[in-house]
């Protein structure tokens, strides 16, 4: 069941069926709407254009704002240029039924790679994980030092013989465990602190251990796992995964998120 009361005029929402704009319809709210295409992805959108022609119908006798028309591209390749064929055929439809919406569908690689000129770019890689004076990153994550372990060479560091100590050394806890979204298999990752390199020892859980032997690092010190010094990009050729798996097992961290 729908809950119309739920849905906010504040907000625009996305169609991909006609289904979809039915229930927005039956809403009787004045909601902002955007269809999306199917232009050889298959995952969500219209893909026949005689049931796009009829979404629009009824939008027109709504409440209903149509106020923009988008694709996703399955490839940064040439298969763009198919997508895009395919994605302008309901444009130009759209246009000849009298609505000028807002058209977007390139993302970060896309825009960069082909630059279609349209009304909209919906960037979201680039923002989290490049660092190169066209785009900054719009995210850290910091922690801190809750506890400092004094280990004697051959003691243990957290589960399983993970790390079992090749010499005396200084180990900080951090409260940032794989539930968070530090992988189990970042042990051995070397992180960027205050100039020095300290090596991932050990994670469990709730945090990880980390090296911090001559680096004066001391409880209650900051400790940045995602920044300009250490980026997305360190963990994702690391562990040899794709950098938007780093960014959304991040998203499950336990932290108070800030907006500056």
């Amino acid at each position: 069941a729908v809950e119309y009361g739920s849905l906010s005029e504040n907000f625009s929402y996305t169609c991909g069926s006609l289904n979809d704009v039915k229930l927005l319809v039956a809403s009787n709210k004045r909601i902002n709407v955007h269809l999306k295409i199917n232009s050889g992805m298959n995952r969500y959108g219209f893909k026949d254009v005689k049931e796009f022609k009829k979404a629009i119908e009824l939008i027109a006798k709504s409440n209903l704002v149509f106020e923009g028309v988008y694709t996703h591209f399955a490839t940064t390749d040439e298969l763009v240029h198919k997508q895009m064929k395919i994605f302008k055929k309901f444009i130009r439809l759209t246009n000849k039924m009298g609505y000028f919406p807002i058209v977007h569908a390139d993302n970060s690689f896309v825009n960069e790679k082909f630059n279609h000129q349209l009304d909209m770019v919906r960037v979201g890689f680039s923002l989290y994980a490049r660092n190169d004076g066209w785009f900054l990153p719009v995210h850290e994550i910091k922690s801190e030092i809750v506890d400092i372990q004094l280990v004697k060479k051959g003691e243990l560091v957290g589960y399983d013989y993970r790390c079992v100590a090749k010499k005396d050394m200084e180990v900080a806890i951090i409260p940032v465990g794989y539930a968070d979204g530090f992988d189990l298999r970042c042990v051995g990752l070397d992180l960027s602190l205050n100039g020095k390199l300290c090596k991932v020892l050990n994670v469990c859980m709730d945090c990880f251990m980390l090296d911090i032997t001559d680096t004066r690092l001391k409880k209650g010190d900051e400790v940045f796992l995602i920044n300009k010094f250490n980026p997305i990009s360190l963990y994702s050729e690391y562990l040899e995964t794709s950098s938007y798996e780093i960014i959304t097992k991040f998203s499950h961290i336990r932290a108070i998120r800030e907006v500056d």
